[in-house]
C-alpha cells in the first residue's frame, strides 16, 4: 500500500526508529487503520475522514490530550516533530497511535458494562469542564431529524425488498407499522421540552465499538470524531440503547433486557447526578433512539438477509418498540429509586 520511502519518512518524521523490512503494515483489529511495526516497536496508524478539515482533527487531538491529563482512559496520537498530529501518506491523512493487544468490549463481562457507564459519567464531567470552546463541534444530533432519517432508511429497505423479493402483502404490512411507530415517536418527541435539558459538548457515538479493555479494565475509548453541542442526555440514552442493542445480539435470552437499560443508568449515576427533568426525559428518549439505531443496523445487514429474515427483524424491530412503551412507566421509577438512593 505504501512504499518503503514513504514509511521511512514518517517513522523519521515521529521518531519512531525504522519501519522493518518485512511486513510493516498489517490490518489491524481492535482500529480502523493498520498496524506500524518499527524497529522501536508496534504502532497503529488511524486514516483520517476525507470530510474532515484539519482544524476539525486539531481541536479532537487536543481534547483527547486534555482528557489523558486528567487520566480518562484514551490513546493520545503522537505528535511529529513540526509539531502536528498528522501526517500525509499517498494523498491520505493519517494520525500515529501507540498500541497494545486490548480486546473489544464484552457483553457477557459485567465489569466491561461497569466501566463503560462510569466512564462515559467521568467523560461527561470533564467536558463540562472543558476550558475551550470547540468551534467544528457538530450542532445538530440525531434526534433533531428523527423522522425524517428513520422514515428514509424504511423507505430504502422497502426498495431494496421490493427489487429482490416478490411482491409481500407481510412486509408491506411490516414497513406500515413502523411507518405508524414512527409517526407516533416523532409526536411524542415534538412535545418534550429538550431547551430545558442541561447543554453541553457530548460524545455523541459512544458505542461498545469505541471502548478497547485489558482483562476487565477500561483502557481507551478510541475517538471523538463526532463531538456534538447538545443535551448530555442524549449521549446517555444512546448509549444506553446501543449497550443493550449488543447485549441483545449476543445473548439472544435477554433480548431488549430491561435489566442491561438499568444497570448501565445505575453505573452512570454513581458518578453523575441526573437532574430531575433528564429523569422524565430519560424514558422518552429511548424508544425513538432505540428505532433508529436498529433501523440502521437492519439496513446495514438487509443485503445479506432473505425474505423471512428481513420480515422476523422487521417485526422483532417493532416489537421491541411495544415493548419498551410498557416498561417506560416502570422504568421511570426504577431510575428514581436508584438514582435516590
Amino acid at each position: 500500500m505504501f512504499t518503503m520511502a514513504e514509511l521511512n519518512t514518517l517513522c523519521e518524521t515521529y521518531g519512531i526508529g525504522r519501519p522493518m523490512l518485512t511486513n510493516s503494515l498489517l490490518k489491524s483489529d481492535a482500529h480502523a487503520g493498520y498496524t506500524l511495526l518499527t524497529t522501536e516497536g508496534q504502532f497503529v496508524l488511524v486514516p483520517v475522514d476525507p470530510q474532515r478539515s484539519l482544524v476539525a482533527v486539531g481541536y479532537e487531538h487536543q481534547l483527547i490530550r486534555y482528557l489523558a491529563q486528567h487520566a480518562f482512559p484514551v490513546s493520545e496520537p503522537f505528535v511529529t516533530r513540526y509539531g502536528t498530529t498528522v501526517s500525509l501518506l499517498s494523498g491520505q491523512l493519517y494520525a500515529l497511535f501507540a498500541t497494545a493487544d486490548y480486546t473489544p468490549y464484552n457483553p457477557e463481562n459485567p465489569y466491561h458494562l461497569h466501566q463503560a457507564a462510569q466512564a462515559l459519567a467521568l467523560l461527561h464531567q470533564l467536558l463540562d469542564s472543558y476550558p475551550q470552546t470547540i468551534l467544528t463541534c457538530n450542532q445538530v444530533h440525531m434526534l433533531d431529524s428523527f423522522g425524517e432519517s428513520a422514515r428514509s432508511i424504511v423507505t430504502q429497505l422497502e426498495r431494496s425488498s421490493s427489487n429482490i423479493f416478490r411482491r409481500s402483502s407481510s412486509l408491506q404490512r411490516s414497513f406500515d407499522l413502523l411507518r405508524q411507530q414512527i409517526c407516533q415517536l416523532e409526536g411524542e418527541l415534538h412535545c418534550r421540552t429538550s431547551c430545558q435539558l442541561p447543554q453541553g459538548l457530548i460524545h455523541a457515538c459512544y458505542t461498545p465499538a469505541q471502548l478497547l479493555f485489558d482483562h476487565e479494565r477500561l483502557m481507551a475509548v478510541t475517538s471523538f470524531a463526532k463531538l456534538t453541542y447538545a443535551p448530555r442526555l442524549y449521549d446517555l440514552a444512546y448509549a444506553m440503547v446501543h449497550f443493550a442493542q449488543v447485549h441483545a445480539r449476543t445473548q439472544p435470552h435477554c433480548e431488549n433486557d430491561p435489566e442491561v437499560l438499568r444497570q448501565f443508568l445505575s453505573h452512570y449515576c454513581a458518578l453523575q447526578a441526573l437532574t430531575n427533568q433528564e429523569l422524565a426525559e430519560l424514558p422518552l428518549l429511548l424508544r425513538p433512539i432505540w428505532l433508529l439505531v436498529g433501523l440502521e443496523q437492519l439496513l446495514r445487514e438487509s443485503i445479506y438477509l432473505n425474505m423471512q429474515q428481513l420480515l422476523t427483524n422487521l417485526k422483532q424491530l417493532s416489537a421491541a418498540l411495544d415493548r419498551l412503551e410498557l416498561y417506560n412507566g416502570s422504568l421511570y421509577e426504577g431510575f428514581a429509586l436508584e438514582v435516590s438512593v
